[in-house]
């Protein structure tokens, strides 16, 4: 059979991996319906990991529930309504506009486990709901909002059409409501032997890359960046890491081993990931219990074996607590209005919205849209060997998932300036005027300094000289000014007891004798 099965054409025998269990049985029987989707395991949306995660959960919600639900897993094999089915839950893989045409009519929830494509219908439908551990939509709310908090307004988008189509679905979601200029190039890596015409159209149109790709792909980016001096802190390349350590995805890490690790490492100072706040490790131990029950169940039940490294471990637990979600509902609405809105989506989709549910391995926090929200940061990798990613920017739930600046990274980021600016100062390719006319008003600049410097040291001296001229000629027309011509000297008469001589000073002015002095 082909690795992905259309809903619609699905048939009984066609379907090795798939249990029927029957019809829901008593009066407040329902079932659960699940989509075909991809089987092998390649995608993390793959049967092979998420089927073993329904049975468990319809195992264990008959025994909590018993003699109040009976629990059963069935499959749309024609367009007639299944009796008794409530919901279809899935984890995706399929086209999510023609299975809303089926809950609209039937009136029936549809739940998503895992990223789903868009749905172009617009008719009146029960709420979509979406548990996704980490949503489409909020990688690219985030993105979006990292965006706005640094002041950058362009943005370059690179989409690997050969990596899994949850990137290509990222940059979908980003089309929307982006009031910022984002450009997008689209790659395909099989064929691809440098990202050099990448790089070069990056630095005409932007300064800021989110990467959407294998992270392999990323570093080869990286490398290349670095060896065209694209990595100096006036670029900032950006990237997501939803599920940590799962192959699928790559390796996101700049030692390989190789001969470019010296080269990825420096490369890597000048990256961003957006993740979720919470480590693998914080998963608990009864959900990694769980974990090898889902893998034991896949192997014997369907003859599927991985090892625990390539099991999406959270998105099969997700699975397994959408059912428990879903029972807790069913069960809450059977107290409250009895049996007639067991099968009313539209009644029972309110039910989901605005709440927290936990049932021991996964906590499921329900926003007003029936999206999954989840704490996503933003870190950079700091220390001498770029190996920690440490957070600078954190969602917080009290400004509706907002990022909010919880460390400043000016000191391990390259060139120390943080955030880089959003456009060079001469533009993405020096286009800008005043660059273009910098030497010669430099020149005019400097002669008018010249002549400005030259006009000062000339007034200085002309008012010392003026001060100095004029200093003289106070002394010489001073009035008290008295000449050597201006003394006279009497001959004094002699005594007879003795010769005394007298002198007497005469001043004469204007013709005029003054005053004898005796």
């Amino acid at each position: 059979m082909s690795e992905q099965v259309d809903w619609w054409s699905v048939k009984e025998q066609d379907r090795p991996y798939t249990e029927h269990r029957g019809k829901p049985s008593g009066s407040c029987g329902s079932g659960l319906e699940t989509c075909p989707g991809f089987f092998n395991p390649s995608s993390n949306a793959a049967l092979a990991f998420h089927a073993p995660a329904f049975d468990a959960a319809i195992s264990d919600l008959n025994r909590i529930y018993s003699g109040a639900f009976n629990f059963t897993l069935t499959y749309i094999i024609d367009a007639a309504k299944p009796s008794g089915v409530s919901a279809i839950i899935t984890p995706g893989g399929v086209d999510i506009t023609n299975v809303m045409q089926l809950t609209a009519s039937w009136n029936i929830l549809y739940i998503s486990t895992l990223a789903s494509d868009k749905s172009e219908y617009r008719l009146p439908a029960p709420a979509v709901l979406g548990t996704t551990y980490i949503s489409l939509p909020s990688i690219g709310m985030a993105f979006t909002n990292c965006l706005a908090l640094n002041k950058w307004s362009t943005a370059l988008i690179v989409i690997d059409s050969d990596s899994p189509p949850f990137y290509r679905l990222i940059a979908r979601e980003i089309d929307g409501g982006v009031s910022s200029l984002i450009h997008k190039y689209s790659i395909a890596s099989r064929t691809r032997e440098t990202f050099r015409d990448v790089l070069s159209y990056f630095r005409t149109i932007s300064r800021v890359l989110f990467f959407l790709g294998r992270a392999d792909l990323l570093r080869r980016l990286l490398i290349e960046a670095s060896s065209l001096n694209m990595t100096n802190g006036e670029f900032v390349y950006v990237y997501t890491e939803p599920y940590p350590r799962f192959n699928g995805f790559g390796v996101l890490s700049w030692q390989y081993g190789d001969d470019h690790d010296k080269a990825a490492r420096e490369a890597f100072g000048s990256l961003l990931i957006i993740h979720p706040l919470t480590a693998l490790s914080d998963i608990s131990e009864k959900a990694v219990q769980y974990g090898s029950r889902f893998r034991k169940s896949a192997n014997c039940n369907y003859n599927i074996s991985y090892a625990a490294v390539d099991q999406p471990i959270r998105e099969v637990l997700t699975s397994y607590s959408t059912v428990s979600m879903f029972a807790q509902v069913l069960n809450e609405t059977l107290h409250q209005t009895g049996t007639l809105s067991l099968h009313d989506g539209r009644q029972l989709s309110r039910r989901f919205l605005n709440r927290t549910f936990q049932d021991g391995l996964v906590e499921l926090v329900m926003d007003e849209d029936g999206a999954r929200r989840v704490i996503l940061a933003v870190s950079h990798y700091a220390g001498a060997n770029r190996s920690e990613e440490q957070p600078f920017a954190v969602q917080s739930k009290e400004l509706h998932f907002k990022l909010q600046i919880v460390r400043d990274i000016s000191d391990s980021w390259p060139g120390s300036v943080w955030p880089p600016p959003n456009e060079p100062r001469c533009g993405y390719n020096d286009e800008k005027a005043v660059c273009h006319q910098v030497s010669g008003l430099s020149h005019i600049t400097t002669l008018i300094m010249l002549i400005l410097l030259t006009c000062m040291f000339m007034s200085c001296i002309a008012i010392l000289s003026a001060r100095k001229y004029l200093h003289h000629k106070e002394l010489f027309d001073m009035w008290w000014r008295l000449g050597y011509a201006d003394f006279s000297f009497a001959e004094s008469t002699v005594e007879k007891s003795k010769v005394a001589l007298r002198s007497a000073l005469v001043f004469k002015s204007s013709g005029k004798l003054g005053n004898s002095v005796q």
